[in-house]
């Protein structure tokens, strides 16, 4: 056996399996509490290179040829497995309620707040066909944001601040059930990680 000859399919199974097991012990806490999901997906490639270093070794083919291949090809079968979990995570679990994210956290989080009080005033995002619309939108203060998927298809919210920062990412159902969300940080941009097209900007009106 040649350092060359690539490992077998099934080989590369077990190793998308191993990688796998790693993404959903770091994904599943950050899906629960809905915060640091794309450090924890990050963070589950690690392990890639050395369970394809591994399994060459035992089968006696590691070279570096052989290494940088099957490396690229289990990353990318596992890119496809965890993005297929994450589909059906979001598509088949409700939203866990703010309250109780927030008691696992054991803290507060002033970035986002998932509004239940029917009273609070709300302006409408629907993501649908490559497009959130409006593109632009002007929130008061005390105003939060509706999110709607009118074309069937799993979307997310994800809101960065003008300084490129995280303030957070939520699945918006491909069921059409509404969410309501209050970025706390202003200007700030969104987009749909599923469909990278899909963005629009956040803005405040200033108090007169």
């Amino acid at each position: 056996m040649t350092a060359m000859e690539p490992l077998s399919w099934k080989a590369r199974g077990v190793a998308v399996g191993l990688c796998l097991s790693v993404f959903v012990a770091l994904t599943l806490p950050a899906l629960r509490d809905g915060e640091g999901l794309d450090s924890s997906i990050l963070l589950s490639y690690l392990p890639v290179p050395l369970v394809v270093a591994g399994a060459l070794v035992l089968r006696r083919a590691l070279g570096w040829r052989s290494f940088v291949r099957e490396t690229f090809l289990v990353a990318g079968l596992k890119f496809g497995a965890s993005a297929t979990l994450l589909v059906l995570y979001w598509a088949l679990v409700p939203p866990a309620p703010r309250e109780a994210a927030v008691a696992s956290q054991g803290r507060a989080r002033s970035d986002l707040a998932t509004v239940a009080d029917p009273a609070v005033p709300v302006v409408d995002i629907s993501l649908s066909d490559g497009r959130m619309a409006p593109s632009t939108v002007r929130l008061k203060p005390g105003e939060a944001v509706r999110l709607r998927s009118l074309d069937g298809r799993l979307h997310t919210f994800h809101v960065v601040d003008g300084r490129g920062e995280t303030l957070f990412n939520v699945p918006v159902l491909a069921s059409g059930a509404t969410r309501t969300v209050s970025p706390r940080r202003l200007p700030a941009t969104a987009r749909c990680e599923v469909h990278p097209e899909e963005r629009a900007q956040i803005l405040s009106v200033p108090v007169e």
